[in-house]
C-alpha cells in the first residue's frame, strides 16, 4: 500500500491536526514518512506519556487506582534516560528536565492518576461507516471510571512547559475522535473528555480541561475527515504541499515546534522564527 492508500483508507486525530496546521508538515511527516528532529520537549512528553500509560496499566492489573508517587517518578526517570537518546536539538537542560519531570510525575499521582479507576489503557479502535470505503483509527489513551461516581470519562495525560490556553483545549480533536473511538469499543459514545495537561516547572501543575462532546461535534469530526481525504488526494497529484501554518502565522511554525523548519526554508525560502 502506498502512503497515499494508507492516509486516505484511515485518519488518525494526529494525522487531521496536521494536515490543519500546515499542509508541509504533513507532506514531510506523512507522505515522505520523515520523523523529523526530536527536540527535548518532544522527548520528555513522550517520556510523561508512557509514564502515565505504564502507571494506568498497572492500576487496571491491580483493579484500584494508582497512588504510588515514587514509582510514578522512577518510571518516569528510566523513560527520561531512553528518550534523551534521541534528542537532536536541547531546549532545556537534560538535569532540569529530570528534576521537573520526576517532581511532576509524584504531582500527577496525586493530583489526578489516584483519582481514576482505569477500565481501558492504550484501546486501538477503529470505526467503519455505511456506505463508504474508509474509516476512522487511533487509540484510546485512557478510559475511566472517577473514584467518586460511576460514569466514564475520556482522558488524555500531555506535558507541557505552560499551562495550555484555551484556544488550544476547545479546537483540538481529539475530544470528537475519542469520543467515536468509546463508540466503537464500547458501542455506546462517552460524552465528557478531560485533558491532564502536566506543567514542568519548580512547582509542579496539572492542568484539568473538561471538553464535552455529542453528536454534533462527533458528526463534525466525521465532515472533516471526508473532506481531508478529498483534499490531501488532490495535493497528492498537483505535488504541491504549501507551508500553510507560516502563511497563515501559525504559532506552530517554528524552530521550537516544527521539526521540518530546516527544510522548510531550504525549499520555500525565507525564515522561520525562533
Amino acid at each position: 500500500m502506498n502512503p497515499l492508500e494508507d492516509i486516505i483508507e484511515t485518519f488518525s486525530p494526529s494525522r487531521l491536526q496536521t494536515l490543519a496546521t500546515c499542509h508541509y508538515r504533513f507532506f514531510r511527516r506523512y507522505i515522505l514518512g520523515e520523523p523529523g528532529r526530536v527536540t527535548s520537549s518532544m522527548a520528555v512528553g513522550s517520556a510523561f506519556d508512557e509514564t502515565a500509560n505504564i502507571c494506568y496499566a498497572d492500576a487496571k492489573e491491580q483493579g484500584s487506582p494508582f497512588t504510588n508517587g515514587d514509582k510514578a517518578a522512577e518510571v518516569f526517570a528510566w523513560q527520561w534516560d531512553q528518550e534523551k537518546e534521541e534528542v537532536e536539538e536541547w531546549l532545556s537542560k537534560p538535569g532540569e528536565i529530570l528534576d521537573q519531570g520526576v517532581k511532576l510525575a509524584r504531582h500527577w499521582t496525586w493530583q489526578v492518576a489516584s483519582q481514576y479507576l482505569p477500565v481501558y489503557v492504550q484501546a486501538d479502535w477503529t470505526l467503519k461507516f455505511p456506505g463508504v470505503d474508509w474509516k476512522v483509527r487511533g487509540i484510546l489513551d485512557l478510559v475511566a471510571q472517577p473514584v467518586h461516581s460511576r460514569r466514564l470519562i475520556l482522558a488524555d495525560t500531555k506535558c507541557t512547559g505552560r499551562r495550555w490556553r484555551a484556544s488550544k483545549v476547545w479546537y483540538s480533536l481529539q475530544p470528537p475522535a475519542y469520543s467515536l473511538g468509546s463508540e466503537a469499543v464500547l458501542e455506546k459514545p462517552i460524552e465528557e473528555f478531560q485533558f491532564h495537561i502536566g506543567v514542568r516547572k519548580k512547582m509542579p501543575e496539572v492542568q484539568i480541561e473538561v471538553v464535552p462532546v455529542g453528536q454534533k461535534e462527533r458528526a463534525a469530526y466525521v465532515k472533516k475527515v471526508a473532506y481531508a481525504r478529498s483534499l490531501v488526494a488532490d495535493l497528492y497529484k498537483t505535488g504541491v504541499w504549501l507551508p500553510t501554518a507560516r502563511d497563515s502565522g501559525h504559532f506552530m511554525c517554528s524552530r521550537k515546534y516544527c521539526p521540518y523548519w530546516q527544510e522548510c526554508e531550504k525549499e520555500w525560502g525565507g525564515k522561520v522564527v525562533e
